[in-house]
Protein backbone atom coordinates (compact mmCIF):
# COMPACT_ATOMS: atom_id res chain seq x y z
CA UNK A 1 0.00 0.00 0.00
CA UNK A 2 3.30 2.68 0.09
CA UNK A 3 4.13 4.75 2.47
CA UNK A 4 1.66 7.07 4.87
CA UNK A 5 2.96 10.09 6.60
CA UNK A 6 0.70 10.56 9.70
CA UNK A 7 0.59 14.29 10.97
CA UNK A 8 -1.81 15.05 14.04
CA UNK A 9 -2.32 17.49 16.83
CA UNK A 10 -0.47 16.04 19.36
CA UNK A 11 -3.08 15.66 21.72
CA UNK A 12 -5.04 12.25 23.39
CA UNK A 13 -8.09 13.30 21.67
CA UNK A 14 -6.28 13.76 18.49
CA UNK A 15 -3.83 10.45 18.28
CA UNK A 16 -5.69 7.57 20.16
CA UNK A 17 -8.49 7.43 17.67
CA UNK A 18 -5.99 7.69 14.86
CA UNK A 19 -4.18 4.41 16.28
CA UNK A 20 -6.84 2.01 15.17
CA UNK A 21 -6.41 3.34 11.46
CA UNK A 22 -2.38 3.27 11.61
CA UNK A 23 -2.99 -0.46 13.05
CA UNK A 24 -5.01 -1.13 9.63
CA UNK A 25 -2.89 -0.03 7.20
CA UNK A 26 0.09 -1.47 8.94
CA UNK A 27 -1.22 -4.89 8.85
CA UNK A 28 -2.13 -4.02 5.01
CA UNK A 29 1.55 -3.57 4.46
CA UNK A 30 1.78 -0.04 4.42
CA UNK A 31 4.33 1.83 5.92
CA UNK A 32 3.25 4.48 8.58
CA UNK A 33 6.04 7.38 9.83
CA UNK A 34 4.03 9.32 12.78
CA UNK A 35 4.57 13.03 13.84
CA UNK A 36 4.02 13.67 17.61
CA UNK A 37 5.79 14.25 20.82
CA UNK A 38 7.42 12.04 23.22
CA UNK A 39 4.59 11.14 25.46
CA UNK A 40 3.21 9.73 22.33
CA UNK A 41 5.66 7.98 21.33
CA UNK A 42 5.02 4.12 22.82
CA UNK A 43 1.10 4.09 21.61
CA UNK A 44 2.16 5.27 18.33
CA UNK A 45 5.32 2.46 18.33
CA UNK A 46 2.69 0.03 19.83
CA UNK A 47 0.33 0.64 16.89
CA UNK A 48 3.20 -0.02 14.76
CA UNK A 49 4.21 2.92 12.99
CA UNK A 50 7.82 4.46 13.16
CA UNK A 51 7.24 7.82 15.43
CA UNK A 52 8.97 11.06 14.97
CA UNK A 53 8.81 13.70 17.45
CA UNK A 54 7.93 17.41 16.10
CA UNK A 55 10.50 20.20 17.08
CA UNK A 56 8.04 22.97 17.91
CA UNK A 57 7.91 24.18 21.39
CA UNK A 58 4.33 24.73 21.04
CA UNK A 59 3.55 21.32 20.23
CA UNK A 60 5.00 19.99 23.21
CA UNK A 61 3.43 22.03 26.06
CA UNK A 62 0.56 22.62 24.17
CA UNK A 63 -0.57 25.37 26.14
CA UNK A 64 -3.86 26.88 24.56
CA UNK A 65 -4.44 30.75 24.77
CA UNK A 66 -6.50 32.12 27.17
CA UNK A 67 -8.81 33.56 24.51
CA UNK A 68 -10.03 31.37 21.65
CA UNK A 69 -9.94 33.90 18.96
CA UNK A 70 -6.31 33.98 19.62
CA UNK A 71 -6.08 29.72 18.78
CA UNK A 72 -7.08 30.24 14.35
CA UNK A 73 -3.67 32.37 14.20
CA UNK A 74 -1.85 30.17 16.67
CA UNK A 75 -2.57 26.68 14.82
CA UNK A 76 -1.69 28.64 11.24
CA UNK A 77 1.16 30.11 12.75
CA UNK A 78 2.69 26.61 14.51
CA UNK A 79 1.43 24.94 11.20
CA UNK A 80 3.97 27.45 9.34
CA UNK A 81 7.15 26.51 12.01
CA UNK A 82 6.29 22.97 11.63
CA UNK A 83 6.53 23.11 8.13
CA UNK A 84 10.05 25.38 8.12
CA UNK A 85 11.50 22.82 11.01
CA UNK A 86 10.14 19.67 9.08
CA UNK A 87 9.42 20.14 5.60
CA UNK A 88 13.05 18.45 4.28
CA UNK A 89 12.32 15.52 7.00
CA UNK A 90 9.02 15.31 5.89
CA UNK A 91 10.79 15.06 2.02
CA UNK A 92 12.99 12.50 2.55
CA UNK A 93 10.70 10.03 3.82
CA UNK A 94 9.30 10.15 0.25
CA UNK A 95 5.85 9.29 1.30
CA UNK A 96 3.36 8.20 -0.95
CA UNK A 97 0.38 9.82 1.10
CA UNK A 98 0.14 12.02 3.56
CA UNK A 99 -2.58 12.00 6.31
CA UNK A 100 -3.63 14.46 8.94
CA UNK A 101 -6.26 15.17 11.20
CA UNK A 102 -8.74 17.98 11.14
CA UNK A 103 -6.43 20.53 12.95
Amino acid sequence: MGKALFLSLPLAGHINPSLSLVQELVARGSEVVYYATDAFARVIEQAHARYRPYRNAFLGDMCLPEHMHELSWLLMRTTAEVLDQHLEAFRAEQPDYLITDSV
